[in-house]
C-alpha cells in the first residue's frame, strides 16, 4: 500500500547497477511472487542490493515464509537453517556454497542475476502465521530460528516510522547485512513505509572486508556519496568510524540526520565522542524474539 501511494517515477531502491522506481518494484514483486507459486519457504543468501529487498517483499506478497541467510554463516549453520525450515526455494549469488551442502537443491534458472534453486522437501512444522524465520548467530550452539509474523514485523516498522516521523529522512543507507533482522525491519520496511529511498551498495563498497576487518574510510565515502540521511550501525562500526574521523580530520558527512546504534551495549563515552565529531548517533535496543527494535533514543 505504501508503494502504491508513491508517484510511479519515485525512486524507491538504488543499487550498484541502477535504480528502481515505485512501479518497477511493484511489478518485480508481483512477477517473482508468481514464480514462487507452489513453494513454501524462500531462502535468500545474497549480498545487499535491490534484488534482496524485492525477494523479501515478494515472499510477503505471496504468503511464503522468508528465510534470510547471513553470508557469514558456516556451511553447518547454513545447512541447519535450511533443514530446520524445510526451505524448498532459494535465491543466491553464491550457488556453489549451496551445491556444497548436498541438500538436494538444483538450479532452476536465474532471476535478476541471482541463481534460482529448488528442491523437494517435506514441510516443517512452523507456527501458524510465520512470515519470516530469523536465525541468530548460534554463539552458544546451533543457530536458533525465531519465527515472526507479518503483523508483528509490520507493527515494529510502523512504530519506528511514527517515532521518527518528525526527523527529515528521505534517504536511508543500508550499512548492515540485510539478513540481519535489524536492517531488514528498520532499514527496509520502516523507510518504505515512510516513503524514503533505500540505498543498497554491496557490502564491500561500505567497508566490509570479511575476516580482515572493516574499513571506515569506505563507509565515510559511501555515506557522503549517497547523501544519506540515516543509517544503522553496531558499536564496533561506530567505534571504527569515530576513530577514522578523529585521525583524518574529515567532517562527518553533511546531511546525516539520524544514526541508530544497536546490536550490543554502546559505551556512553563512544556516543559522546561520535556526537562531538558530528555524527547524530542514538542508541537503540531490541531482540529478534520481539521483531527487532523494542526501544530507541531520539533527539531530546
Amino acid at each position: 500500500a505504501a508503494l502504491a501511494a508513491r508517484q510511479p517515477g519515485d525512486i524507491v531502491l538504488r543499487g550498484e547497477h541502477g535504480e528502481w522506481n515505485a512501479v518497477a518494484v511493484r511489478h518485480a514483486v508481483r512477477d517473482l511472487a508468481d514464480r514462487l507459486a507452489g513453494s513454501r519457504v524462500l531462502a535468500v543468501l545474497a549480498d545487499n542490493g535491490p534484488e534482496w529487498v524485492i525477494a523479501d517483499l515478494a515472499a510477503l506478497h505471496a504468503g511464503l515464509v522468508h528465510l534470510p541467510l547471513p553470508a557469514f554463516f558456516s556451511p553447518a549453520q547454513l545447512a541447519h537453517a535450511l533443514v530446520a525450515t524445510a526451505a524448498d526455494a532459494l535465491l543466491t549469488d553464491q550457488p556453489e556454497r549451496i551445491d556444497g551442502l548436498g541438500l538436494g537443491f538444483v538450479r532452476a534458472g536465474q532471476w535478476n542475476g541471482l541463481a534460482f534453486m529448488q528442491r523437494k522437501a517435506e514441510a516443517a512444522r512452523l507456527p501458524a502465521g510465520t512470515a519470516k524465520v530469523s536465525f541468530t548467530s548460534g554463539s552458544t550452539g546451533s543457530p536458533k530460528g525465531v519465527c515472526l509474523s507479518a503483523a508483528g514485523l509490520l507493527a515494529t516498522a510502523s512504530a519506528l516510522t511514527a517515532r521518527l516521523a518528525d526527523i527529515p529522512v528521505g534517504r536511508h543507507l543500508a550499512v548492515l547485512p540485510l539478513a540481519l533482522l535489524l536492517e531488514n525491519v528498520a532499514g527496509i520496511h520502516a523507510p518504505l513505509l515512510r516513503g524514503a529511498e533505500v540505498i543498497l551498495p554491496p557490502l564491500p563498497k561500505l567497508g566490509w572486508r570479511g575476516m580482515s576487518g572493516f574499513d571506515p574510510e569506505a563507509l565515510q565515502g559511501a555515506a557522503a556519496a549517497a547523501s544519506a540521511h540515516s543509517l544503522i550501525l553496531v558499536p564496533e562500526l561506530l567505534k571504527a568510524w569515530t576513530q577514522f574521523l578523529a585521525a583524518s580530520g574529515q567532517p562527518a558527512p553533511a546531511g546525516l540526520q539520524y544514526v541508530a546504534v544497536g546490536g550490543a551495549r554502546v559505551d556512553r563515552a563512544l556516543l559522546a565522542r561520535a556526537r562531538a565529531l558530528g555524527l547524530p548517533v542514538y542508541q537503540g535496543y531490541g531482540l529478534t524474539e520481539c521483531g527487532s527494535v523494542v526501544s530507541l533514543n531520539r533527539p531530546g
